[in-house]
């Protein structure tokens, strides 16, 4: 599957270019504290954010505070494409192993004697099909994600037309570090920070 072109990544841009990467994971809870971070760009030109949320999310987005403090800082914000056959693809492997969790449960539930030698088999295989869950999820999300997430990045870089370019990443911190060295594999000039607001 190839997510990001060749010639993307072997594209060296000349342009400076600055990056801040922001986590909002749980910025409902610690809004307070984004709001303030956010008054570090009030004076600074930046020219957009790249938000992890999907096209389809977007609607949704715009009534959130997030969006209201973006509108308010006059930054223009944009989602992160990633195509549908890849989602499908990794929702049908997610859907089909929490089904198969859920059945060995039912059938765990209805024996009268858990610790038997059926019952340990299907704690054995709910514990393996969810270990094998949890690695399904972390590879679309701190794997495949970052690299859709990165293409976006530099889609929207190379329609700036500005010498400098300073744009802000709010996402989820686990993505941080592959988005990075995707970026730094395309331009290792790219100047990158992670802005801190979370206690």
């Amino acid at each position: 599957m190839a997510i990001i072109e060749e010639n993307a990544l072997s594209k060296k841009l000349e342009r400076k270019i600055i990056l801040y990467l922001v986590n909002i994971d749980n910025y409902h809870s610690k809004f307070n504290q984004l709001k303030d971070l956010m008054e570090y760009f009030k004076y600074k030109k930046i020219n957009f954010a790249i938000i992890d949320i999907e096209e389809e999310q977007l609607k949704k987005f715009k009534n959130t505070p997030l969006a209201t403090l973006l509108f308010n800082f006059k930054i223009p914000y944009y989602p992160t494409f990633i195509p549908e056959h890849t989602k499908r693809y990794f929702s049908r492997v997610i859907l089909k192993k929490e089904d198969q969790i859920q059945n060995f449960k039912e059938k765990l539930d209805k024996l009268p004697d858990k610790n038997s030698s059926k019952g340990n088999s299907l704690k054995f295989w709910i514990e393996l099909y969810t270990k094998e869950l949890i690695e399904n999820r972390d590879f679309f999300n701190l794997k495949i994600k970052p690299q859709y997430l990165a293409e976006t990045i530099l889609k929207k870089i190379e329609e700036c037309r500005e010498k400098v370019i300073t744009f802000i990443h709010l996402g989820i911190e686990k993505t941080f570090p592959e988005i990075t060295k995707i970026l730094k594999e395309v331009n290792p000039n790219m100047d990158i920070s992670y802005l801190h607001y979370l206690c």
